[in-house]
């Protein structure tokens, strides 16, 4: 896993607001959410309540690379 991806998951773990180059973490203290954006484009949002990642489907669909892929990965989801 690579370092980008592993503060990645400290910030959703941790609830904060993070970012860095191309990937970002916005909590939603209000939704109880953590919602991951890669150059601005959502991947989908974690559901602290659920302890849950839900993907969003267009952005994949639109932008299927590595860069995509390896992020959804470390979230642990299928692809």
């Amino acid at each position: 896993m690579r370092k980008i991806e592993q503060q990645m998951l400290e910030a959703i773990k941790a609830k904060k607001t993070w970012s860095h180059n191309n990937t970002a973490v916005i909590y939603d203290k209000v939704c109880n959410k953590s919602y991951v954006f890669l150059h601005g484009n959502q991947l989908g949002w974690y559901n602290h309540a659920k302890c849950d990642f839900v993907m969003w489907r267009p952005t994949y669909e639109k932008w299927p690379t590595r860069t995509t892929k390896s992020r959804l990965r470390a979230l642990e989801v299928r692809i």
